[in-house]
């Protein structure tokens, strides 16, 4: 059975968190870019992934090509839907009350609520 694309409230979730990286990367300039899929990062002719979103961070900037991403990004997101079955294949699952942060992109804070509101 066809599990079809990305839903609507996937891909505004994604726009959302996209956006505040955007915004915090265009107050740092010089901090690396941001993408969304669909762009391929290849580790190896037999792995290839592509994430929901990626950060390439600077000096990194010579794995990216025109057409993909060559090697290991310095962050990548993959955004889950729980299943019809309620399973879900996800590392973890954090709760909306969560403050995202990473020590890639110091001071970036990132409140899972209003990317849910």
């Amino acid at each position: 059975m066809y599990a079809g694309g990305p839903t609507a409230r996937h891909q505004l979730l994604l726009g959302r968190l996209c956006f505040e990286v955007e915004l915090y990367l265009r107050a740092h300039p010089g901090s690396g870019q941001v993408f969304l899929s669909p762009l391929d990062v290849i580790f190896s002719k037999w792995d290839i992934v592509e994430p929901d979103l990626l950060f390439i961070a600077a000096g990194q900037e010579d794995i990216l090509t025109e057409k993909n991403v060559q090697g290991a990004p310095a962050l990548v997101v993959r955004v889950f839907r729980r299943q019809a079955d309620g399973s879900l294949a996800a590392i973890a699952e954090l709760a909306r009350e969560t403050v995202l942060t990473t020590p890639l992109l110091p001071g970036l804070e990132i409140r899972l609520n209003a990317l849910f509101a």
